[in-house]
């Protein structure tokens, strides 16, 4: 046969594939059709050539563009758990399948260049199709979307929720809500904005309101009890307390297929830079720290446990202690509380419980290195929203995910897939069953992990800050009106503007100043006088109002807010001023936050 012939076969086998792939492996198939035309015009002007070098050059060209919007693998391999050859025919060791060794004729196959190659494709991130996916129920945004928005902030059960509004270049907050007890962390929501501010200087004006909870909030759920609630909060015209009836694109921690939310960074990633309760340092810090101590710890020294360690208040995780007591040859859950940081001084390796499988309570703690020094790691749902996921995959271990509970995705799991970064099992009862196919599939186990691992690398704090860029420059492009700043809101320029904004006292404030205007939207002048109230940043001596900062649910603090006997109000760090007014602190205040000094 000759290479001619070869060739034409190549290229209608190429074309058949294109048909298959355009249906079932293409990840976005606008481009796909696009690249397909593009490709059989380019075919049919070289059907004529007849140098086989040339040919070999087009064909293979073909293939890798064909390629480039492949899906990875979209369906359970048929090998693993849940598969439909699972058991009926065992795999030979050296992974799930055939799926897993096609490898294009364009790939350098030599063992070192691919594995780099491969994982070379985890290491970019599309945030462009991320936040175009999440922006597809909206069609445009207009000011009654945004007085929606406001309303969701006003129901008191969240625990922050803020408008937040960049025109010409220059961020404006408003505080809807922003509790006491939180303002801690009540920084670490707003950072984003900072970097991305910093990044790119050119963001259109954007109006948006960011709740940063644990769960999403505007609910679309197709169900007899919810789904007329919606309707009723969402009627499609102009109701009654404000709104424009649509339902609002809100922005929260986490989203699922239920809720219209977009997704915003969790507060995790931007901790706060001093020592603080809760004691995990920024992503900024700890993903390079972590990346580190987790290349040390060996594939072949991992030890073949199946480990959860931290809290099991939840119903979930308790099913997954369950699980562990009856198979300890493949799990082992490790209860800790954040209160017995203080009373548990031994690490599980330290008194020899570390190779113990099985379900162990309040005995030692796991530092992150001996996290990683497991070969799987369970992730499951929490009582809340647990935001752990991140770091598990930075181990370089299988994640297994335990899909009972876990309903919501922070935004980087929209760019994470089962089977290539992490391997997924319904519930508890499922996860041993997982860890003999992994221990008998160990080369495709380590390919997930490895996966997993050049994934999250690339994430890093500039790769956050790129995600919120693109998804606010896709969301101004919807809004049908120009972004003005409210009355009443307050200048934030550096990160400091914001930890002296929700100060309550000037004591607090110095735990977690920095005093380095490194993280400031713009350049600070040479030579420049720095003095208060801002020391260089935009702070003019805001505070949360009081309306923000409590429940004011019957049940919780209904009055705190309102006048007492006729004499003025006042708490430490809070202003009483209206929305309308710039919220400057009640008169009682005994430190003058414009001077930064105590009064007289």
């Amino acid at each position: 046969m000759s290479a001619y012939s070869v060739h034409s076969m190549r290229v209608m086998k190429l074309y058949r594939h294109s048909l298959k792939n355009l249906q079932n492996w293409a990840v976005h198939r606008d481009l796909f059709i696009e690249r397909g035309f593009a490709m059989r015009a380019e075919f049919d002007a070289n059907k004529f050539v007849k140098d086989p070098r040339l040919v070999e050059k087009i064909v293979s060209d073909g293939e890798a563009k064909l390629a480039e919007f492949r899906h990875p693998d979209p369906y359970t391999l048929p090998h693993m758990p849940g598969g439909s050859k699972y058991q009926r025919h065992p795999t030979n060791g050296l992974g799930p399948g055939p799926e897993i060794n096609r490898i294009p004729s364009w790939l350098n196959t030599s063992a070192g260049s691919l594995t780099r190659q491969l994982l070379e494709l985890h290491a970019h991130w599309d945030w462009q199709a991320i936040a175009r996916r999440q922006l597809q129920p909206f069609t445009y945004i207009d000011p009654g979307m945004i007085e929606s928005a406001i309303k969701e902030c006003f129901k008191n059960d969240t625990m922050y929720c803020a408008r937040l509004q960049v025109v010409g270049g220059e961020l404006h907050l408003s505080d809807y809500r922003a509790v006491f007890f939180d303002r801690h962390y009540a920084p670490a929501r707003l950072m984003p904005m900072l970097d991305v501010l910093r990044r790119h200087p050119n963001l259109p004006d954007v109006d948006l309101v960011v709740a940063a909870v644990d769960e999403p909030r505007i609910r679309i759920k197709v169900d007899r009890t919810e789904w007329p609630r919606t309707v009723r909060l969402y009627p499609g015209f102009p109701v009654a307390g404000g709104g424009g009836g649509l339902p609002p694109p809100l922005f929260s921690s986490t989203i699922d297929s239920a809720h219209l939310d977009l997704a915003w960074p969790d507060f995790s990633f931007y901790m706060p830079r001093r020592p603080h309760k809760l004691r995990t340092p920024p992503w900024s810090r700890l993903q390079p720290q972590m990346l580190e101590q987790s290349a040390a710890i060996s594939w072949a020294d991992k030890i073949e446990l199946a480990v959860h360690t931290g809290n099991v208040g939840s119903s979930y995780r308790k099913r997954l202690a369950a699980q562990a007591k009856i198979s300890p040859a493949e799990m082992l859950v490790n209860e800790l509380f954040i209160g017995d940081h203080g009373r548990i001084n031994s690490t599980c390796a330290t008194i020899n419980r570390h190779r113990t499988g099985g379900f162990q309570q309040h005995l030692c703690y796991m530092t992150f290195t001996e996290q990683c020094s497991y070969k799987y790691l369970l992730n499951s749902a929490s009582i809340g929203y647990a935001n752990k996921f991140k770091y598990l995959l930075l181990c370089g271990s299988v994640v297994i995910y335990v899909r009972d509970g876990m309903t919501h995705q922070e935004f980087y799991e929209l760019g994470l897939l089962p089977g290539i970064h992490y391997v997924s099992v319904p519930d508890a009862a499922a996860v041993p069953a997982m860890v003999r196919w992994l221990k008998a599939n160990d080369a495709y186990a380590r390919a997930v992990a490895m996966a997993g691992r050049a994934r999250m690398a690339a994430l890093t704090t500039d790769a956050v800050a790129d995600y919120v860029a693109e998804l606010l420059k896709q969301y101004a492009a919807l809004q049908t009106f120009r972004p003005s700043v409210a009355k009443g809101a307050v200048p934030i320029r550096c990160e400091d503007d914001l930890w002296r904004h929700y100060a309550r006292d000037p004591y607090w404030m110095r735990l977690y100043l920095m005093q380095d205007n490194a993280t400031c939207t713009r350049p600070i002048a040479a030579g420049a006088k720095l003095g208060p109230p801002g020391y260089g940043g935009a702070y003019a001596g805001s505070k949360p109002r009081c309306v923000a900062s409590h429940d004011l649910r019957s049940f919780a603090q209904p009055d705190v807010c309102s006048s007492r006997n006729g004499k003025p109000l006042h708490q430490p760090g809070t202003s009483f001023a209206d929305f309308e007014s710039f919220p400057y602190p009640s008169d009682g205040e005994r430190y003058d936050w414009q001077t930064d000094r105590w009064k007289k």
